[in-house]
C-alpha cells in the first residue's frame, strides 16, 4: 500500500481483492504441484518395496546350515545348489559330553562319503540334510532342515540290526530328488 497517512477504503479493499486472488492462485498451483509430488513420491516408495524385496531374494544365503535362514527365494537356492552342501572338515570336531566315552561322541566327516547330502553346521555343532534345508514344507520334521541333528551315537546304528539316524534320514523318499 502507500505510504499516506489518509486511508482510502476503496484502494484498500482493491488491493485487497487483487492480493487474495493472486494468493488464491498461487495456492492453487501449491496444491496442484503438491499433489503431484505425492503421487510421485508414493509411486516411488511401490517401486522401492518391490526392489527391496527383489535384493533380498539375491542376497546371498549363509552357507552353514546352522545360520542359514528357513525361507529361501529361488535365487538363493539356486546358488546353495550351486555351492553344495557345507561339508567342512575340521581336524577335531567338537565332543559332546552328555554322551557316554563308550559311544560315538562327535561328528566325523568319514560320513559325507557315504551320505553326499549330509551338512556340518560348525555354529550349531549339528548335522543337516541339504536337500530337506533347501526343499523343508512346514508339517515336516525340523530336525534335518531347520534345528539340526546331534545325537552322534545313535547317526550309525541304533542299536542290534537298527539302522541309525543317517541310513534311515538318507533312504527317505524325501531326500531322493538329486
Amino acid at each position: 500500500m502507500k505510504t499516506s497517512n489518509e486511508i482510502n477504503p476503496k484502494e484498500f479493499l482493491t488491493h485487497a481483492v487483487e492480493i487474495s486472488a493472486t494468493i488464491k492462485e498461487h495456492a492453487a498451483a501449491l496444491q496442484l504441484s503438491s499433489q503431484n509430488a505425492l503421487s510421485r513420491f508414493e509411486e516411488a516408495i511401490g517401486d522401492l518395496q518391490e526392489n527391496q524385496e527383489t535384493e533380498q531374494s539375491f542376497l546371498v544365503p549363509d552357507w552353514d546350515p546352522g545360520l542359514r535362514s528357513s525361507k529361501l527365494s529361488d535365487n538363493q537356492k539356486r546358488y546353495l545348489i550351486k555351492k553344495g552342501p557345507h561339508q567342512p572338515t575340521l581336524a577335531k570336531f567338537p565332543q559332546k559330553d552328555s554322551i557316554p566315552v563308550s559311544k560315538q561322541r562327535q561328528f566325523t566327516a568319514n560320513w559325507y562319503k557315504e551320505f553326499p547330502h549330509l551338512e556340518y553346521s560348525i555354529c550349531k555343532d549339528a548335522a543337516y540334510c541339504f536337500i530337506c534345508s533347501l526343499f523343508w514344507k512346514s508339517g515336516q520334521d525340523p530336525a534335518w532342515a531347520e534345528t539340526g541333528v546331534s545325537t552322534w551315537s545313535k547317526m550309525r546304528s541304533r542299536g542290534v540290526n537298527k539302522k541309525g539316524k543317517l541310513a534311515l534320514h538318507f533312504s527317505s523318499e524325501s531326500t531322493k530328488l538329486l
